[in-house]
């Protein structure tokens, strides 16, 4: 027993790695944005294809690798992430080194590619690694990993880039004159390096079983007919929606004269702040779930995210700026908990499950691009008027899962 305690310890390690690369390279995307619109000169709905060509890639991708890991190991998946996502930061190296921005764009669409295939495994493999009751709180805590890379990220890709940035004049020369390249090829030398060790360490395979509910496996074998896989599945892709829209606006939305008017090099530093929020809600939210049910803390989170996102439209300057920083912490817990309460949930296979949820992560690149569309014709400061839709959801998603808990108790989620 204490063998394999010791295994299921080192492999939480591994994907609190795998987590926190997945952290960093997803919010390197959100400093890229103000950099290329600034030197290229683009509107917001234009620049949102960053963010559509990174998650679309979620889209293709989670339900085939869903479909191939069905019948294999989650580590044969979490290794075949690593090397894609490798792969995708050495394109957007070479790419910066020629000045390419079409290559720019594959390499972050295979590095969506990468991170897709792992949040289809590493998600589930993580839940295996010890029991149900505690699974809602071990994926949490394992996702504040990717907390802390969205931290280090904009620090990072500030100094990075957007220090270099000056007049749009000599494009080429800023892409490729910029450490964008040194710190691609640095990122992808670390995806290498984790993708080495989980081939030295000694790891569960993470092989999913039938035995907890063979009926159900034999004869619900399509996720979406479960309408509560369908909600959730609906639920993970707002929470990715919302959390990549505020992010890929904030640097821009701090640096406007009428909120903090500050240089997009000090917004993008300031934005840690955000993505702080994240870890310190993730890190806190793993204990609290431990006494609390996880659609009371959806619901908590959701009811203050509406509040400090109508503070962020109705009020200019820094409380303006204050209370979408504070967003974070909002969003923190929305992921982990809605994509460990259906898997726990559900009567299908994981993998399939995991598979369309990550699939959901299409969100990502919708809402940016319709906040974009109202940002070009409200402005910058009004267009945060849509994150509260995305809150309301959750209020809804929430009340729900209170009322399957109340109907249909023992819940296998709980």
């Amino acid at each position: 027993m204490d063998s394999i305690a010791k295994r299921n310890k080192t492999a939480l390690a591994i994907a609190m790695a795998v987590f926190f690369l997945c952290g960093f390279s997803t919010v390197l995307n959100v400093i890229l944005i103000p950099y290329l619109q600034s030197i290229l000169d683009l509107q917001y709905t234009p620049i949102a294809f960053i963010q559509v060509s990174f998650y679309s890639a979620y889209f293709l991708f989670s339900p085939l690798a869903g479909y191939i890991f069905l019948k294999r190991t989650y580590l044969e998946g979490i290794r075949c992430g690593l090397f894609t996502g490798g792969l995708g930061a050495l394109l957007i190296f070479a790419a910066s080194t020629v000045s390419s921005f079409p290559l720019i764009l594959l390499g972050i669409f295979v590095l969506g590619a990468g991170i897709a295939i792992l949040q289809v495994t590493a998600n589930p493999y993580t839940l295996l690694l010890g029991t149900s009751e505690s699974a809602s709180s071990r994926l949490t805590l394992a996702q504040s990993f990717t907390s802390v890379g969205t931290i280090l990220a904009p620090f990072v890709g500030s100094i990075c880039m957007l220090t270099h940035l000056c007049t749009p004049t000599e494009t080429s020369h800023l892409i490729s004159g910029s450490s964008l390249h040194l710190l691609y090829l640095v990122l992808a030398l670390t995806w290498a390096a984790v993708l080495v060790s989980t081939y030295f360490l000694d790891l569960p395979v993470g092989k999913e079983t039938t035995s907890r509910s063979d009926y159900y496996y034999q004869n619900e074998t399509n996720p979406l007919k479960e309408r509560f896989v369908l909600f959730g599945i609906l639920g993970i892709g707002i929470a990715t929606g919302v959390e990549v829209t505020i992010g890929s606006h904030l640097v821009k939305f701090l640096s406007d004269p009428e909120i903090a008017d500050v240089s997009l090099s000090a917004a993008g530093k300031i934005m840690m702040l955000f993505w702080f929020g994240f870890f310190v809600g993730r890190v806190l939210g793993s204990r609290v779930l431990q006494n609390v049910p996880p659609e009371n803390m959806l619901f908590r989170h959701a009811l203050a995210g509406i509040l400090f996102t109508a503070f962020t439209v109705i009020f200019s300057g820094y409380f303006a700026a204050i209370s979408v920083l504070m967003l974070g912490l909002c969003i923190s817990v929305m992921f982990p908990v809605i994509f460990s309460v259906v898997l726990e949930g559900c009567h299908s296979k994981k993998a399939a499950v995991s598979g369309f949820m990550c699939m959901a992560n299409i969100g990502g690149a919708l809402l940016p691009l319709t906040q974009g569309m109202l940002a070009d014709r409200l402005g910058i400061h009004r267009s945060f008027v849509l994150p509260i839709a995305a809150f309301l959801y959750m209020v809804f998603y929430s009340l729900y899962l209170r009322n399957r808990a109340a109907t249909l108790a023992p819940m296998s989620y709980r």
